[in-house]
């Protein structure tokens, strides 16, 4: 695959899912992280090509209320929202947020030029957790609602927690990704007739599983401060992984962060 030829951050892809957060899934508290870290992923879902970014930790609860911003419960951080328990360690969401970065940048790779960028967009997400001392599990729905094409996915993601020694933590836990024909089209799809100069052959990028995989994140906790380190990897289902954009099914992504809780 040809080099990309600019430096513009793919961050967008990394944190809507699968989610990457160094926040309570490290430790039990306190409720209010801020934090930054480094991160290498694919230039796009389905590339072989990698870029370093930078990747924020925000986590902040507004008082007693039930709003929020930053992702405590996943999600990119550029959002607000509230949780509402609904009965013990269950809680309803809705939030508002924006993608970090344009998913695509089409001038990263010389095959996709004609294909176009895939720009970012506003999102609404509505979402269920459940959260208990060692385990929990977030379902979460999440649409454009920003007119940027990139349509309806659903992610289930579960967690597991091994606390060990005095300071660290082990989370580990499967993630899967279905969506909608309209986000499978955007990001996978080819249509020669809205981009006729294209080399890549047409393709039709139907609705169903995206993408199954699983989240390794080791936090260490000293005082206030967390060091956590992130490995994420991912395998392409159905229409994605058969796409001509795709160049390598299994896709994995790592991070570490630092971040202060108060």
């Amino acid at each position: 695959m040809l080099r990309s030829r600019n430096a513009r951050l793919a961050l967008g892809a990394l944190l809507a899912v699968p989610v990457w957060t160094a926040h309570a899934q490290t430790t039990d508290a306190p409720h209010n992280r801020i934090g930054i870290g480094v991160a290498t992923i694919p230039d796009y879902p389905g590339s072989d090509e990698r870029r370093t970014v930078p990747l924020p930790v925000l986590s902040l609860r507004l008082g007693d209320t039930p709003f929020y911003l930053g992702n405590p419960l996943g999600g990119t951080p550029l959002q607000a929202g509230l949780a509402l328990p609904l009965r013990s360690h269950w809680l309803f969401g809705l939030a508002l947020s924006t993608q970090v970065v344009d998913p695509r940048d089409a001038s990263r790779d010389d095959r996709l030029d004609d294909l176009g960028n895939i720009d970012r967009t506003a999102l609404g997400s509505a979402f269920i957790a459940y959260r208990a001392r060692r385990f929990s599990a977030t379902l979460r729905s999440t649409s454009d609602i920003g007119g940027q094409h990139q349509g309806t996915t659903v992610d289930l993601g579960l967690r597991v927690r091994h606390p060990f020694g005095a300071h660290w933590v082990l989370s580990t836990g499967p993630n899967l990704r279905w969506a909608n024909g309209e986000h499978m089209q955007t990001y996978f799809g080819v249509d020669p007739i809205a981009h006729p100069t294209t080399s890549l052959p047409a393709y039709d990028a139907g609705a169903g599983i995206q993408s199954v995989g699983g989240t390794v994140q080791l936090g260490y906790r000293l005082g206030d401060w967390t060091l956590a380190g992130l490995v994420n990897g991912e395998r392409l289902q159905g229409d994605a992984k058969d796409s001509p954009i795709v160049e390598q099914r299994h896709n994995f992504s790592a991070g570490l962060t630092a971040s202060y809780s108060f």
